[in-house]
């Protein structure tokens, strides 16, 4: 049975810079990227940082940066973890050294889904040694159209 607890608490609006900081938020926001590159420009700035590696692969790190100057660092690979050259998304989170509190999200097991390459495992790791915190294995995905009204605020 569905909690409804929530259901008197007032609606909050999150800025996009809160949305960057949370993996769960960062997660929706990487995928809507790999779906179509123009939606990074819907959330800030991408620039190419430099080389660094992530899950022991040599890769490209991007940083997404909104307007409140809060960033999302992006690794992404031209090899896929097979060696297969294909651009790949790698790892996602707002750190880059071995003090961040906040895990960063390490992406693995690719399947095709709806001619998107989807991971099928996403796994919050810690540090730069990447110590694994939880591990999110989608079983199946489909690609759906959604309207932006269905993402729309409730009228009050």
């Amino acid at each position: 049975m569905a909690d409804s607890s929530c259901s008197s608490r007032p609606i909050e609006e999150i800025t996009s810079g809160k949305a960057l900081l949370d993996p769960h938020f960062s997660q929706a926001i990487v995928l809507a990227c790999l779906q179509s590159p123009a939606a990074a420009e819907r959330y800030g700035t991408l620039a190419l940082d430099g080389a660094d590696k992530a899950q022991d692969r040599l890769c490209y790190r991007l940083s997404l940066t909104d307007p409140s100057s809060e960033r999302l660092h992006l690794w992404l690979s031209v090899e896929d973890a097979a060696g297969q050259r294909r651009v790949e998304l790698v790892k996602a989170g707002v750190g880059v050294d071995d003090e961040e509190p906040i895990p960063s999200t390490c992406y693995r097991d690719f399947a095709a889904s709806g001619g998107l390459a989807l991971p099928a495992r996403a796994v919050l790791v810690r540090g730069l040694a990447e110590t694994e915190q939880l591990e999110i294995v989608t079983e199946q995905a489909s690609v759906v159209e959604i309207t932006s009204q269905q993402f729309a605020k409730p009228a009050e």
